[in-house]
């Protein structure tokens, strides 16, 4: 799943993503972001978060297969 900032997704505060169990992957990107939650994705590997230069929280619970973080 590619999230990127666009026109008419406005996206800030915060995001939650829980419950997507064959999700493999997250990339999301140019949001206004202060707090991100990721629960039960339990295919989820690789969480990608690219230019959120005001996120301070983020929680993963649930995603046993998680081996990667990026954060640009």
């Amino acid at each position: 799943m590619d999230i990127t900032d666009n026109r008419r997704l406005n996206l800030t505060d915060s995001l939650k993503i829980e419950g997507f169990e064959n999700l493999k992957r997250i990339r999301i990107k140019k949001f206004k972001l202060i707090s991100l939650e990721i629960r039960n994705c339990s295919q989820l590997n690789e969480i990608n978060l690219v230019e959120l230069p005001i996120l301070t929280s983020l929680s993963v619970t649930g995603c046993s297969n998680l081996t990667m973080i990026t954060e640009l």
